[in-house]
């Protein structure tokens, strides 16, 4: 029996159970010893369906559970398990491998993100090594068979929080002149395949010209190039199609870069082989001088940048803009529709004056009989 009398405390009846570790579960005291009992069976209970046959899994270390886990498939998609593999070896293992895994605690998840933070590593990266272990300790009873008598201890620590991060973009006008200046050169395609098909770079890599549909005007995007594998695999962020249309100014410069092509690929680098990423994003930083532009922009500012020529010169939606970049979310869409002036003025000025006000004839400088300023 687990409760003990307290004569000192006028005869009351004091439940303690422990859990399978050894913890004491929630202690509580009562007057009579009925309502004592049925505390006790209602501890015995929980502990029994959240623990019963988990006991000795529970006392598995977390590095244990971790190859375990990872046997039954880190992730669907190879690069991102191979990142997976990365965190846990860097930062997960070092601080809790060795800790049973029934014992972590929330407080053993914040000081694994507090290392992370000791390290300088961004918000980012933080958050993702959080959902790891997060997932970790989910898929734990679901595929695994082992429970928490308090529950998912990640939930316990505090999630990293990251804020939008503002991406450098050009102008429509600030775009023309960018354009102009990598003519001819080796950037001319890659930066148009970004600029006018929102590509990311890992696409605009993989791309050959076997993927151009040039009866229908179409890129064919289903391969990208993982830099963490150094192989090309499939586009497991695109949406089901994968069919981008070609701009008739992207139109013109693929024509022209096909018609003297040596490489398999769309976008070659400089020597002819696939592009290198490193080597590309810092001749995209360069091509920024001379330029008189706002900002500098990188590779992902091409991408920002395209949709702000679709919005001003061709009137795209947000709804466009989120279908070119095949998002599976409005919120990441809202991320490339920059506010500006420009914009709203080339909106209110689609509202035609003589839909909306009468018009009479008047005197000169007169119209709907409203005189006009400094008249």
């Amino acid at each position: 029996m687990a409760i003990i009398i307290l004569k000192n405390r006028k005869s009351l009846y004091q439940v303690r159970v422990k859990d399978l570790r050894g913890y004491l579960l929630p202690q509580k005291s009562f007057a009579k010893e009925a309502d004592a009992r049925r505390y006790e069976r209602k501890l015995y209970e929980r502990r029994d369906s959240n623990g019963g046959a988990d006991s000795r899994k529970v006392k598995l270390t977390f590095a244990s559970y971790w190859e375990m886990w990872a046997i039954a498939g880190l992730s669907t998609t190879s690069g991102w398990s191979h990142y997976q593999l990365s965190m846990w070896e860097k930062y997960v293992q070092p601080r809790i491998g060795k800790k049973a895994l029934g014992e972590i605690t929330g407080n053993d998840i914040d000081l694994v993100l507090k290392d992370l933070e000791n390290l300088g590593r961004s918000d980012q990266t933080r958050l993702h090594v959080y959902n790891l272990l997060h997932k970790m300790f989910v898929d734990a009873p679901k595929k695994h068979g082992i429970n928490f008598l308090n529950g998912n201890p990640v939930k316990d620590a505090k999630k990293p929080s990251v804020g939008e991060i503002d991406v450098p973009f050009l102008d429509p006008q600030e775009a023309k002149r960018y354009v102009l200046k990598v003519c001819g050169t080796y950037l001319e395609v890659p930066v148009a395949v970004q600029l006018f098909a929102f590509l990311r770079v890992s696409e605009v890599q993989a791309l050959t010209w076997d993927n151009i549909d040039w009866e229908r005007a179409e890129l064919k995007v289903f391969k990208r190039y993982r830099r963490k594998l150094k192989a090309i695999g499939d586009c497991s962020k695109l949406k089901p199609g994968g069919r981008i249309p070609i701009s008739p100014p992207l139109m013109d410069i693929l024509k022209r870069a096909y018609a003297n092509h040596v490489s398999r690929f769309v976008a070659p680098g400089k020597n002819g082989g696939m592009l290198n990423y490193n080597s590309y994003y810092r001749a995209v930083k360069s091509a920024c001088d001379g330029l008189d532009l706002k900002q500098v922009i990188g590779t992902q500012g091409l991408r920002h940048s395209a949709s702000e020529v679709y919005v001003e010169n061709a009137g795209a939606t947000e709804e466009d803009i989120a279908r070119m970049l095949r998002h599976k979310s409005s919120k990441c869409t809202r991320r490339y529709m920059h506010q500006s002036n420009e914009r709203q003025k080339m909106v209110v000025s689609r509202l035609n004056v003589a839909d909306w006000v009468p018009q009479t004839s008047g005197a000169s400088g007169v119209q709907g009989g409203v005189q006009e300023p400094g008249n």
